[in-house]
């Protein structure tokens, strides 16, 4: 039987750019070892999600109502339903040397001021 909304779930996930297969994000320790972007200081561990209840990016939100426990899917989440769509022109490329002594501290996708 499929969650209902504002059931509340534990779920284990990797995120993964459709074209490229670059995995950016995990709850599941192992996974990010493999994609060599382990953190020691993050605890990997099941997300806690309330069904229904944008906890979580629409599509997702959308694919767990049609999911029962135990159930292992893969999830295709468009733009609309994700993240949106990238916009390049939000998109800069910064020398590290223009960081100076935060370079070392500056991880893919921070914001930097």
């Amino acid at each position: 039987m499929a969650f209902s909304k504002g059931s509340l779930i534990l779920v284990d996930y990797t995120s993964k750019v459709k074209d490229t297969g670059e995995v950016f994000e995990t709850t599941i320790e192992e996974e990010a070892k493999k994609h060599s972007f382990h953190d020691p200081n993050v605890k990997y561990q099941p997300k806690l999600v309330s069904v229904g209840e944008s906890w979580v990016i629409k599509g997702l939100d959308e694919a767990l109502e049609k999911t029962s426990v135990g159930d292992k899917k893969t999830i295709e989440i468009t733009p609309d339903k994700g993240f949106g769509e990238r916009d390049t022109g939000k998109v800069r490329m910064i020398p590290l040397r223009k960081l100076g002594e935060d370079a070392e501290k500056v991880s893919i996708g921070d914001m930097i001021e």
